[in-house]
């Protein structure tokens, strides 16, 4: 486990084969991510606004899209060895890379805000005592000190047994869901107080803001051993990673909210399920334990991407605990604005479309000629154009909002993929012309 670790902190530089990490590692790492509430509560939160059929047939569609954009940006990190930074280097510039970077660290930021902000309305459902401000303050203090060294590569090497704990959990969860307060098909057939139409499309549009896990495919995949690429492709980033994620935390968010009566349905309707059924401590004691890894993760990832984005654009290089502290000051500040799960759900619209703009890029990079000198210029207009000029199209209509919006992260992925394709192909031709 010390191996990935070091792997993983190592962003700035290829990793060589003799460096590269075994199966078991790479495999406890990767699936570590599955076990975020986050998945959970989208999932139940789009149940209750489009109905249940709607939420599924919005995860199936993400599932089909992720899963073959994983393995192709998989194949080509653990051929390649690039981690985000320096693929973005690559395709934007020295500088322009620090974009993609930022993107990465606001991203995992957004997340261990939700993550964290769980946790802290959870600390203060069971101890009232405690205010939300404090629960915050707590929260974010104790993953900031699970950031540093010793505590990370102990948690990682405790990974086999946390993933464990959470799968246990969540089926005693569900049983016990279904003892107490029956076992009914209801939550298959959850309907919203004013059905759309495009209910489905309107779901598929949200899962788009989880693209952010393609995002971090190369930081993970790079590690991995290039003769364990059919392990990799089938096992870790293919369709069973999706389905476990996507579809079995969704259909277990959408079973509590729809089995457990809970007096109100709100933003943290699962959290309620949760300390409903295990009781108060018991369900607090679950949840944290079983978000341990996954917003340290989140908190790392962060603070790396922080350190890049400084070191990119202004040439600072920052010691380790300076990036930590800037994500744990942000964090925290955005953990205590009101109605943070609201403004998370329109983050997330937003995030949405830079991701999928970057990810048509990175697809279509594919066809780009190589060019001398391609990583040592600071800007690459051939990259930055098709990313930030898709998706500052699509953020105006997202900005319009109802279908408008729900169709911009696929507006800026088909206009990022085509933009970068129709530039590779002028280059070629130069290329050729030039020869």
């Amino acid at each position: 486990m010390a191996a990935s670790l070091d792997s993983f902190d190592k962003t700035g530089r290829v990793i060589p084969d003799q460096e590269r990490i075994s199966r078991l590692p790479l495999t406890m790492a990767w699936w570590s991510l599955c076990s975020a509430m986050f998945y959970i509560f989208i999932a139940a939160s789009l149940a209750t606004m489009y109905g249940t059929k709607n939420a599924v047939i919005g995860i199936l569609l993400t599932i089909l899209v992720f899963s073959p954009i994983s393995v192709i940006l998989a194949r080509r990190s653990i051929r390649d060895g690039l981690s985000i930074e320096l693929l973005s280097i690559k395709l934007f510039g020295a500088k322009g890379g620090g974009f993609a970077t930022l993107l990465v660290a606001v991203t995992a930021a957004y997340y261990a805000v939700f993550e964290g902000s769980i946790l802290s309305v959870g600390i203060n459902k069971v101890f009232p005592a405690i205010t939300y401000f404090y629960s915050c303050l707590i929260v974010v203090t104790v993953t900031s000190l699970m950031t540093l060294r010793p505590v990370r590569e102990l948690i990682l090497k405790l990974n086999i047994l946390l993933m464990l704990v959470y799968f246990t959990g969540i089926v005693i969860l569900i049983d016990l869901a279904g003892s107490r307060f029956g076992w009914s098909s209801d939550w298959l057939s959850l309907l919203p107080s004013q059905p759309q139409p495009t209910g489905w499309w309107h779901c598929f549009a949200a899962y788009l803001g989880v693209a952010s896990l393609l995002m971090v495919v190369p930081d993970f995949a790079r590690s991995g051993k290039k003769d364990d690429v059919p392990f990799h492709v089938r096992f870790n980033f293919g369709y069973l990673f999706y389905c476990v994620t996507f579809l079995g935390s969704g259909l277990v968010g959408i079973f509590l909210v729809g089995t457990v009566r809970l007096a109100q349905i709100s933003e943290t309707a699962v959290l309620d399920a949760t300390l409903a059924v295990l009781g108060g401590g018991v369900g607090l004691l679950f949840v944290w334990v079983t978000q341990t890894r996954i917003n340290l993760a989140n908190f790392s990832i962060s603070a790396m991407n922080v350190e890049a984005f400084a070191e990119q654009i202004f040439g600072v290089v920052c010691p380790k605990w300076v990036g930590n502290l800037v994500c744990a000051i942000a964090i925290f500040g955005l953990m205590l604005f009101n109605g943070v799960f609201k403004y998370l759900i329109v983050a997330l619209q937003y995030q949405a479309i830079f991701i999928c703009s970057w990810i048509g890029v990175v697809l279509a990079a594919g066809a780009r000629p190589e060019t001398d000198g391609a990583g040592s210029r600071d800007w690459r207009a051939d990259g930055l154009i098709p990313w930030l000029g898709s998706a500052a199209c699509a953020a105006l209509l997202c900005y319009r909002g109802g279908d408008a919006g729900a169709i911009a992260p696929a507006v800026s992925f088909i206009m990022a993929t085509i933009t970068a394709k129709l530039i590779a192909m002028r280059m070629e031709s130069r290329l050729r012309a030039e020869s």
